[in-house]
């Protein structure tokens, strides 16, 4: 598996056509873990605060791809494509977060067609680090202002909640 010191990540951009295409095609895989997500972190009162108070229908029912993924970034890779997408989460802003989003990665395999793009993950990003170097609080929701990055769910989640 790659990581972020070995690919070149392309500057960030808006959404082309096929782009929209792969993100609308998975939008199914990552609302399912967006929902699994919840579930898992429910006692952790960092990670989903921000929707504490919407079921998981309410928080993405009204996902469009074509109005609310906001900003794509592209991995080459020795073994496909790595796909990050900015999507806006419609109804989830505060004041000290402002406009809601999450970041997720999809694959693309070498050699397959467009049709063969995955869903691979959703950010769930660490702060708070503490002398031991691991982070010791964890959220889900990104800011408008938190940048589109590498990040690998295997690597940047913890082990285990």
């Amino acid at each position: 598996m790659a990581s972020e010191e070995q690919v070149i990540l392309g500057e960030p951009h808006t959404p082309t056509e096929l782009s929209v295409k792969a993100f609308e095609r998975t939008l199914p895989a990552i609302i399912a873990d967006v929902e699994r997500s919840r579930k898992e972190w429910r006692h952790v009162d960092g990670v989903w605060p921000h929707v504490r108070g919407l079921s998981d229908h309410d928080l993405t029912r009204h996902i469009n791809i074509h109005t609310h993924l906001k900003q794509v970034r592209v991995a080459e890779l020795t073994y496909g494509k790595a796909i990050f997408g900015k999507i806006e989460l419609p109804g989830v802003s505060d004041p000290t977060l402002g406009q809601g989003y999450i970041h997720v990665r999809l694959h693309h395999p070498v050699g397959t067609s467009d049709e063969s793009i995955l869903y691979h993950s959703l950010r769930i990003t660490g702060y708070d680090v503490g002398p031991d170097g691991h982070a010791h609080h964890w959220h889900a929701i990104q800011a408008d202002d938190t940048p589109l990055e590498w990040f690998d769910a295997e690597k940047d989640a913890p082990a285990s909640v």
